[in-house]
């Protein structure tokens, strides 16, 4: 231990003496700390612009991350949008086949309907049938023609529905 603090007397020695020996290196040396201080001063404030640069990162970032939140919700929203108007469209081109069956099945009806009139018609003027038979075929007929008359405004009404939607 002895050795190591004559040593250590020793160096300081040494340098206590070179500093005598060159005056002009005091000077050098206080040069070179003032260099080193502006160098110091130059690295804080660049630590410091760093530091508030990364902060700033940060703010960015977590803004970032809650719009790509907000973003996904919406995107999530949207979808579930656009899968319930896939659905209500399928739904609404089955009514419209529907519709469509139903006009072509009310005009299908109505065609028979006529037929069965013009038959009974032909067969009213071909036969000669008494009073009572005759006024319960003109009844029938009439019926027939109200039922027509019934279809005709279901099928004007489907037609309707139809091009509405």
């Amino acid at each position: 231990m002895s050795q190591s603090h004559l040593k250590c007397t020793c160096q300081s020695y040494r340098q206590t003496q070179t500093l005598r020996e060159d005056p002009g290196l005091i000077e050098k040396l206080k040069e070179r700390q003032m260099e080193l201080e502006e160098k110091l001063m130059d690295f804080d404030h660049k630590k410091g612009n760093l530091e508030r640069e990364n902060l700033m990162l940060e703010d960015n970032i977590k803004l970032e991350l809650q719009g790509l939140k907000e973003n996904q919700v919406i995107q999530q929203q949207l979808t579930e949008e656009l899968r319930d108007n896939k659905i209500l469209t399928y739904k609404k081109q089955n009514e419209l086949h529907i519709l469509i069956q139903n006009v072509h099945e009310n005009e299908a009806e109505k065609k028979q309907l006529m037929n069965e009139i013009e038959f009974l018609k032909q067969s009213l003027l071909h036969t000669n049938e008494n009073q009572i038979q005759l006024a319960k075929k003109e009844e029938h007929i009439k019926l027939l023609l109200n039922r027509i008359s019934e279809l005709e405004q279901n099928i004007t009404q489907l037609k309707r529905e139809v091009q509405y939607k």
